[in-house]
């Protein structure tokens, strides 16, 4: 059975993702980056339960993240960057797993406030220059994988948190918000920035 399949970097491949793919149970990684592919994610992507790897970044894709999505339990990196995605990002508080997130450049809404309860596991969370309102809470920062937060160029707002002590957050951009108040002192409690 195939487990990964890479057309990336194919400048000319047009199109839609076919829905028959979601025949492909045993795909581990699906490689679609830096084509020309239109269209939404079809829902049968949930029926590639197995899939750990899923980059569709760098193409014209549009709609909302199907439901079915949430299927695909196994999922660590999701890699969606540079699309023409909207609505809300709901379904990844089924994908307990991710550790690398790339949302950036697209027009995703929602409260960012929701995913302070999940993500346990991420290390890298891109969401820049996309429509997420809310606040910033400082339970996030309590995760002590993450490594790599960016969050500019969205919505949020409020004043900064205090930040808890963390050792492993190495980049953070916050930049193109509409937060308010003073910088908290508690910023160096990031020791690894």
């Amino acid at each position: 059975k195939m487990t990964h399949l890479d057309f990336s970097n194919n400048e000319d491949l047009t199109g839609a993702i076919p829905e028959s793919w979601g025949q492909m149970r045993a795909l581990r990684g699906l490689f679609l980056s830096s084509n020309e592919l239109s269209g939404d994610i079809p829902p049968h992507i949930g029926n590639m339960t197995d899939l750990r790897d899923l980059r569709l970044s760098g193409n014209m894709l549009e709609g909302t993240l199907p439901a079915s999505l949430g299927n695909c339990r196994h999922l660590k990196n999701l890699y969606l960057e540079n699309n023409e995605f909207t609505g809300e990002l709901d379904v990844l508080r089924a994908l307990l797993f991710l550790e690398g997130v790339f949302l950036e450049d697209n027009n995703f809404e929602g409260n960012f406030g929701t995913f302070v309860e999940y993500f346990d596991d991420i290390v890298i969370l891109d969401a820049s220059n996309n429509k997420l309102r809310g606040t910033l809470s400082e339970e996030f920062f309590k995760k002590d994988k993450l490594k790599v937060l960016d969050l500019s160029g969205n919505r949020l707002e409020g004043a900064l948190p205090a930040f808890p002590e963390n050792g492993a957050l190495e980049y953070l951009a916050l930049q193109d918000n509409i937060f308010s108040n003073d910088v908290p002192a508690s910023v160096s409690n990031l020791r690894a920035l």
